[in-house]
């Protein structure tokens, strides 16, 4: 049996820069979340003066959550060693530059100022959505392209929107329509919300409910609790779950508190009468510890990468193997999809004739990377990633050690789930954009 993990949990955001060197330069005052202020003399991307594509990213290295850092290197180091061994982008090698952030949006602006220095064309990054909108500010004023790898809050995506800024994460807005479409389909009447504290969780739920009306489906309100992410004991909680008589869950819950309440909630009948769906519940930290009581049939999970699938055992298995022992994961590859994205964009330009900013930027807009899972690219409206998202029944998996999907029991979306260009339009005026 694999050597089992840790979990993985939902938001992101990363930086990734590919080569970027100083040219033009032009000097630039702002200010980023935390009051410093940013001035530097600023640089257009450009190809770079070693022969090579330098990619800086940001993450947390050190800190309270370096542990994430285990899971998404892997994933970025096996892709960029493929990429090299096959000759690299037109010829030139990719070389990744980590930066880190620690996660710590007061921190962020000083980050930022060294990648100026590394001679890099484009950033993946944060992976916190709280240090977003620095790193966002710090692209516009740069005119370096990010790749958000975070599931921003719709409000911070629309303050935060440039030319300059593409988002590599999955969207809080696309997770919505799947759970809208599947209570839809699985014909539940009622749904309780378990949420925890923040932007995306808001959006999840306010999202959910304008697609309920979309699709013209009666589903009755049964309550919502928020939790701070803390608690321990959720007794009370289940207790007014069960009582409110709502036939399905929609929860943003992940790793210890996800299990907590996959294991109280079993002890108490809960899904005797409930079906949950969730965002990666199967990635969740130690589900190995529910065994045999797993609720299988009862537990619905949003995944874009699982593992357990035939058709992306091959992946997970060269980027397990790379690790250690770290089982790979959804946040992994939003990295993975980052870089791709970037050197499939790059495989179109000229890196002897060279290239500016403004032309990167619309290869990335214009280019369609043939990923594992199938064709990915931006929407050129809002360049948020569209890659497909699987709705899967979960079980214990004997190989893994913990809760993955059931290829037998899934369904796939793509861009049916994503916020169209008119819903976004229509979002942005409502919210004064």
């Amino acid at each position: 049996m694999k050597k089992k993990l840790l979990a993985l949990i939902l938001t992101m955001a990363m930086c990734l820069g590919l080569a970027a060197c100083s040219s033009s330069t032009q000097e630039n005052t702002g200010s980023d979340d935390s009051g410093s202020t940013l001035t530097e003399e600023l640089s257009e991307t450009e190809p770079s003066e070693d022969g090579t594509y330098r990619i800086a990213v940001l993450m947390p290295l050190s800190g309270d959550l370096s542990f994430f850092s285990g899971y998404f290197i892997p994933s970025l180091e096996y892709l960029a060693d493929n990429i090299n061994s096959e000759g690299g982008i037109n010829g030139h090698e990719v070389d990744l530059i980590y930066k880190d952030d620690q996660g710590d949006p007061t921190i962020e602006a000083s980050v930022l100022a060294e990648v100026l220095e590394e001679d890099v064309c484009a950033v993946i990054g944060p992976f916190m959505d709280t240090c977003g909108p620095v790193v966002a500010q710090w692209a516009e004023q740069n005119k370096i392209p990010v790749f958000m790898c975070c599931a921003l809050a719709t409000d911070v995506g629309f303050e935060n929107q440039s030319d300059y800024v593409f988002t590599a994460g999955s969207s809080a807005w696309s997770w919505a329509k799947v759970y809208a479409n599947a209570v839809k389909e699985h014909g539940y009447e009622s749904v309780f919300f378990l949420t925890n504290s923040g932007g995306v969780p808001e959006n999840v739920k306010e999202f959910f409910w304008q697609e309920i009306d979309n699709l013209g489906v009666e589903v009755e309100n049964a309550g919502e609790v928020q939790l701070s992410g803390t608690e321990t004991d959720l007794t009370s909680v289940i207790t007014s779950i069960m009582s409110s008589g709502a036939d399905c869950i929609v929860t943003s819950l992940t790793a210890s508190p996800a299990v907590n309440f996959l294991q109280q909630g079993n002890q108490m009948g809960l899904f005797d009468e409930v079906e949950l769906l969730g965002a990666y519940l199967n990635d969740a930290d130690h589900t190995e510890s529910v065994g045999s009581s797993y609720p299988v049939g009862k537990v619905y999970s949003i995944t874009w990468f699982p593992i357990s699938f035939d058709f992306a055992s091959d992946l997970a298995h060269d980027i397990y193997d790379r690790s250690d022992g770290v089982v790979p994961c959804s946040a992994g590859l939003t990295f993975y999809y980052a870089l791709d994205t970037i050197r499939a964009a790059l495989a179109t330009l000229d890196y002897e004739a060279g290239y500016d900013s403004a032309q990167l930027v619309e290869a990335v807009e214009t280019t369609t990377c043939e990923s594992v899972f199938g064709d990915i690219y931006y929407t050129e409206y809002n360049h948020q990633l569209v890659f497909p998202l699987y709705l899967a029944n979960t079980a214990m998996n004997d190989e893994w050690g913990m809760a993955l999907p059931d290829e037998s029991d899934y369904v796939e979306y793509g861009i049916e789930c994503y916020p169209t260009e008119e819903e976004w339009v229509a979002e942005g005026e409502r919210l004064g954009y």
